[in-house]
């Protein structure tokens, strides 16, 4: 038995297209023990993906003190880890990893395109050959644990043992593990459903707003200027939705539910009669993960703009569309990876654009 640390200090959206290494992981090494290194606040999302073992939170601060390192290297090294594995280095958890005293500890060009150096690996998986910008992130994290496997730098096989020469980055060659059948598709991020529900204490989010089938999950916000579109322009796709008889169930964070409750509502009850308003259930800034996972498994569709939540709901396997507009050039990276994923991009704030969502989503909803 084998024990594998993945790092995960990223942001729900790429920690979602992550799981798709542990996919791949215990497809070709159905011995090894899966662990991830992840931020407060993710653990419920970490219990839903199958064949992970088990989880150890740190609270990344770039720029904070030896303190949390040290702390970080103790709980570590408890576990007895094989490898340590990074697909985005960064110097505070590699120092950790290094004090913990993890045999193998590996490093990647980072998946997101920029690559931090550090001294603490003693493996190194460049990405040379492979365009980023041509590929959905969770494929790029099938890449580096595909080179891991060929580049012959694990002892598991009875292989020769490769280190850096003075720090400088090893540039391994690799061969195709699955020659020209291998697929991406077949280790796109999942998460279990069955057990959602099972997991929910007391009240479920769904009862406590009275959400009943069938529903529409939108997320008509998100922090930060870049990649919003204008709060007013959700009024006549929400309208579209609650005449067709669908529950508009609105999602978000505490931080993105303040544009919500003092925007967004207050419009929709001055142009909606009454009983078509009840049909508006803002949830957001009142969800936990494991409510927000809930809601989303059971959608019949969730509409976003790009964020973490369109990711959560391909992973559960739910029809979703995610609005790109001011980078949408970068709409093949950040595409969820789901089955019944779809994208808009260049959606501006105008009429045109608004008319292009409200059409989508009429279709879609058809289709389901």
């Amino acid at each position: 038995m084998k024990r594998i640390l993945l790092e995960g200090i990223m942001n729900l959206g790429d920690l979602v297209a992550s799981t798709a290494a542990v996919s791949y992981l215990r497809r070709q090494y159905p011995q090894w023990e899966i662990y991830y290194l992840i931020r407060p606040g993710f653990e419920d999302l970490l219990a839903q993906v199958p064949g992970v073992a088990g989880i150890i939170t740190y609270t990344y601060k770039s720029g904070g003190g030896i303190g949390g390192i040290w702390r970080l290297a103790k709980k570590i090294k408890t576990y007895h880890f094989d490898l340590f594995l990074t697909f985005d280095p960064r110097k505070r958890t590699s120092i950790a990893v290094r004090l913990a005293g993890i045999p193998i500890r590996i490093d990647s060009d980072s998946v997101f395109g920029w690559h931090d150096r550090t001294y603490f690996f003693n493996r190194h998986i460049p990405l040379d050959g492979f365009d980023l910008n041509h590929h959905q992130t969770y494929e790029a994290f099938i890449e580096v644990v595909r080179r891991v496997k060929t580049a012959n730098l694990l002892p598991l096989h009875g292989s020769v043992i490769k280190k850096r020469d003075d720090n400088k980055t090893l540039n391994a060659s690799y061969h195709k593990d699955d020659t020209n059948k291998f697929c991406y598709t077949e280790y796109r991020p999942v998460l279990i459903r069955d057990t959602l529900s099972d997991r929910l204490r007391g009240v479920s989010a769904k009862e406590r707003f009275s959400v009943v089938s069938p529903y529409v999950v939108i997320t008509p916000s998100r922090r930060g200027s870049k990649g919003a579109w204008p709060i007013e322009n959700w009024i006549g796709v929400i309208q579209d939705i609650v005449k067709d008889n669908y529950q508009a169930v609105l999602v978000g964070s505490r931080e993105e539910s303040v544009k919500i409750k003092t925007i967004l509502m207050p419009k929709l009850q001055e142009v909606l009669v009454p009983t078509m308003y009840k049909k508006v259930i803002d949830t957001s800034g009142q969800t936990s993960l494991i409510e927000l996972m809930n809601l989303l498994s059971k959608a019949h569709l969730v509409v976003n703009i790009d964020n973490g939540v369109g990711h959560l709901a391909a992973a559960l396997e739910r029809p979703v569309l995610t609005l790109f507009d001011d980078y949408s050039d970068s709409a093949v990276i950040h595409k969820p990876a789901g089955k019944y994923a779809e994208i808009l991009t260049g959606i501006q704030n105008d009429t045109s654009s608004i008319s292009k969502v409200r059409e989508k989503i009429s279709t879609m909803l058809q289709i389901i």
